[in-house]
């Protein structure tokens, strides 16, 4: 694996596929303190392309004496750009959303970098149905050599409550993003403004750091919400079921999403999901059948599908229940790893 091993979801692939009985060696320009997981970490003195670009002889090295049977570069610009340099085959590419979607509208030298990656790969995989179609618009000649591989969730941690029960005057929403414009936590801040006229105790908690929390505390002053909407700051993994598991209703009010794990993970938990109706998000709300779905950039819109289901308990359970349901049928864990090593078992035969 070329991966940043910095990032959760690179190490839930690592023991995902190593307690499947793979034999994984995780190569990174990212390494992660805190862990139990092997690293090689490849060091660089530049930024940017430039950090990968002049470590592919290293890299390559490493690779060759590993002698692994299969290459899997997660992220489509970076380690994909070590991929598509070290001459390796079979070579996986994995999209995980902004590689996509954000990075090759940079400049016309990134977008030339990403197909040329991706063209290099032997199979590419994508976390959405919505994410292999942005593939194929950037590079049309690798319609037919996609796999769609989510990200999987623990379905024996993410899970429902047990002990929290429904309280009108003690409503609590919530959302665990970065704090970027893409992720439009001006507009939920703005939804629940509305939501404070009708349910005067109502809480909302935001997880996550970023660039905009200055503008996102700004915000809050100006519309007076005071202590009702608290920042949390970065979690630890383990402690985002008990925070998600403390909410009414999850919020993703994102401009952008190419999949959307956050709410998956509430799903797991069973706790109902309002999100805007771009990128992954209907995929994986099944086009509303497990959440709700509404119009992006539109406060209003956001706060009326709120108070809608604060107001409807029985429609609550259904789409807690029908959530639940959807990860375990299409999003597990060990379902998302059993696709992944049957791309591996096809590039092998």
């Amino acid at each position: 694996m070329l991966a940043p091993a910095v990032s959760i979801h690179t190490q839930r692939w690592y023991r995902q596929l190593t307690d499947s009985g793979i034999d994984v060696n995780l190569i990174t320009a990212s390494p992660a303190e805190g862990t139990d997981i092997p690293q090689v970490t490849i060091a660089g003195n530049h930024t940017g392309a430039w950090r990968y670009l002049l470590t592919v002889g290293h890299v390559m090295r490493v690779v060759e004496d590993i002698n692994p049977d299969i290459v899997h570069c997660h992220y489509a610009t970076s380690y994909g750009l070590w991929g598509a340099n070290i001459r390796f085959h079979p070579l996986i590419v994995s999209a995980w959303g902004s590689d996509i979607t954000v990075t090759p509208k940079n400049s016309i030298t990134a977008r030339l970098i990403t197909r040329r990656n991706l063209k290099a790969a032997d199979r590419i995989c994508a976390t959405s149905e919505y994410l292999s179609s942005k593939i194929v618009d950037l590079v049309p000649a690798v319609a037919g050599n996609i796999d769609i591989v989510p990200f999987g969730i623990d379905t024996d941690i993410f899970v429902p409550s047990v002990d929290r029960g429904f309280d009108p005057d003690h409503i609590t929403v919530g959302t665990a993003r970065a704090l970027e414009t893409t992720y439009g936590l001006d507009i939920l801040i703005k939804a629940f403004a509305s939501i404070r006229l009708r349910y005067g105790n109502a809480k909302l908690k935001i997880v996550g750091d970023g660039p905009e929390l200055q503008s996102l505390e700004s915000l809050v002053s100006d519309l007076e919400l005071g202590e009702s909407v608290e920042f949390r700051g970065r979690l630890k993994s383990s402690e985002m079921p008990e925070f998600i598991g403390s909410l009414d209703i999850f919020a993703m009010p994102s401009r952008e999403e190419s999949f959307g794990v956050a709410a998956l993970e509430a799903m797991s938990c069973g706790v109902p999901v309002v999100a805007s109706n771009v990128g992954g998000l209907p995929e994986i709300l099944d086009n509303g059948n497990c959440g709700r779905l509404v119009e992006p950039n539109n406060p209003d819109a956001f706060s009326d599908a709120i108070l809608s289901l604060l107001g409807d308990r029985n429609t609550m359970k259904k789409l807690s229940e029908a959530g639940r349901t959807r990860v375990l049928e299409n999003f597990s864990a060990s379902i998302c790893t059993d696709k992944q090593i049957s791309v591996y078992k096809s590039l092998l035969h």
